[in-house]
């Protein structure tokens, strides 16, 4: 047996493209926010956005006394040893989004984080200032 659902159509709609790729680290659409609910064209920089970041939720391990993994996040230049500017499939993207190691050990927003630490490398192409 085979059912049809009739529709009625009133005017002519075009079709559009999905939006949501469903991957965390393309944005969903063309317009979402560069830093997590500011406009597209918000600038992120390292100094004075992530450094914050990084100092308060980073250091701890990854800091002048403490280098897990060999990694320091104390300095600009530290930290872009696991950047590489403009790209999303940098070192420290990867560990930072949702499924990545360092995730959890974000305080507060985590998702908020996530995605500036994401803005700042991909659409800043990590900034050191503004």
């Amino acid at each position: 047996m085979i059912f049809t659902l009739g529709l009625v159509s009133t005017g002519c709609v075009k079709a559009q493209p999905p939006t949501d790729t469903g991957d965390p680290l393309i944005p969903t659409a063309p317009d979402a926010p560069a830093s997590g609910g500011g406009s597209p064209s918000a600038a992120l920089a390292y100094d004075p956005d992530m450094r914050s970041i990084f100092a308060s939720d980073c250091v701890i391990c990854h800091g002048a006394s403490r280098a897990d993994a060999g990694y320091r996040m104390t300095s600009y230049a530290q930290v872009m040893r696991a950047v590489r500017a403009g790209d999303a499939s940098s070192p420290l993207v990867i560990v930072t989004q949702r499924n990545g190691s360092m995730y959890r050990y974000f305080s507060g927003s985590r998702s908020t984080k996530a995605q500036m630490v994401l803005d700042w490398v991909v659409a800043n192409r990590a900034a050191e200032t503004r």
